[in-house]
Formats: structure tokens, sequence, C-alpha cells
């Protein structure tokens, strides 16, 4: 056992050492890089306010034979993610939280209501590798708490016996993730000279951090020997204001 949490951490530090190297080869490359912005006129400070749709591409199949194919199949629909984000700017460094969130609806199975949701929580940092006047290039790394909630429940008003006998399902599925990827974006300027929106498009390599799911009931935690097998590419779109 204790081998095993060994094993499992130093995976988990093999992985933040990928993305503190991958910003240091990024800082590396922008101090070598000529932009048209001179840095007496870049800004010391400033924040950026941001929404994202982004897609992740995940099956659920591993978990078949416990929660049966109607359950999965609904989980294996959930890909598109919603989030709003807010980012601080010091120089060419970025670095701030987002929050997404994303419903798949209700579905029907028999006498089930079966509804599964995806909730985000994100920590991101990055560089502006290019901050020309109309074009913004970002190189970013992030982690992100996924966390995934299916819930079956009685279509129809049943017995309290009967509720007792047969409870409804009502499981969490926690997946820590990895991303290192780029943001691509145009700017728009509008009244005042240091506000700016942008629009872009943004991908990358995502990777996990805890190879199985941590599950979770109402009150406690599960044992769990499945695995979320999800692709390691993700990308999307997002649209942003800047003040700097």
């Amino acid at each position: 056992m204790i081998n095993n949490k060994i094993r499992i951490f130093l995976k988990i530090m093999k992985k933040i050492f990928i993305i503190f190297a991958f910003l240091f080869i990024t800082i590396s490359l922008g101090s070598q890089t000529l932009t048209t912005v001179t840095e007496k006129s870049t800004p010391q400070f400033g924040f950026a306010s941001y929404i994202q749709a982004d897609l992740v591409f995940n099956n659920f199949d591993a978990f078949r034979s416990i929660l049966g194919k109607y359950n999965t199949d609904v989980m294996n629909l959930s890909g598109g993610t919603y989030s709003v984000g807010l980012s601080g700017i010091y120089k060419k460094w970025v670095a701030g939280l987002s929050v997404g969130l994303s419903y798949n609806g209700d579905y029907k199975h028999d006498s089930l209501n079966i509804k599964f949701n995806t909730s985000r929580f994100g920590l991101h940092s990055g560089y502006n590798l290019l901050n020309s006047k109309r074009f913004l290039i970002t190189p970013k790394a992030s982690i992100q708490w996924n966390r995934y909630r299916l819930i079956n429940s009685e279509k129809d008003k049943v017995s309290l016996e009967k509720y007792l006998s047969e409870r409804d399902l009502d499981l969490r599925f926690n997946q820590l993730t990895g991303f290192i990827g780029l943001n691509l974006s145009y700017k728009f300027y509008y009244t005042f000279s240091y506000t700016y929106w942008t629009a872009g498009l943004c991908g990358g390599y995502i990777f996990q951090f805890n190879d199985r799911p941590w599950v979770y009931s109402t009150d406690k935690r599960l044992i769990n020997r499945h695995k979320i097998d999800m692709k390691h590419y993700t990308f999307g779109i997002f649209f942003s204001i800047n003040i700097e």
C-alpha cells in the first residue's frame, strides 16, 4: 500500500515538473523574441476576464459493468464545458483561476431519470510570447479539477418503503488533469486605448494526474478500480476583455 502511494506521488510530481519545464522553455524563448511592442510601452500590470468553450473527450465505458450501458452512454455524451475566468497580468506573465460548468440534460431509461453534469475548477499560468497591436500568442499551462456527477432517480412518486429499498444513485467522479497548450487571439480595440477585446482559439495536450478518478457518494469515498479513458488533446474558443 505504501509503495503504491509512493508511485502515485512520483507520477504526480513528474507531471508537475513537465508543466514547470514547459513554462521555463517558453520564457527562455520569449526573452529572445522580437515583438512589435517595446518593453517601454509594455504595461506593468493588468487583468483579463474571459469566457471559454472547450471540448474534452472522455469515455466511461470501463464503468459499464457496474453502472450499466444506459448510464455510461449518457456519460460519454459529455465533452463541451463552458468556463469563465479571471487573470492577473504582470509584465508578460499571466496567472489566474477559472470555473466551468456543463449540463447534459435529463435522459429517460425505463422508470429512471438520468442526469449527468460537469463542474470544473482550474488554476492557470502563461506567458505572452507575442503581444503586438493585433495579435496575442500565449503559451499556457493549467491544473484542473473535473467533477462529474451522475444521478439516477425514479420518474414517478414512490412509497417511502420502496425508496429505502431502492435508493437514488448519486455519484461524483473527481479527475485531476493537467494542460499544456497555446492561446492564439486577435485584438479588437474599443473606446479606451488601454482596453481591448480578444477572440481566439485554444488547444493543447491534456493528461490525468490520478490514474483512477476519486469516486464519492453523498457522504463517503468509494473504492474504485476503473479509469476514465480520456483523449490527450483538447481545443476550444474564447472571448476576453483585457485592461492593461
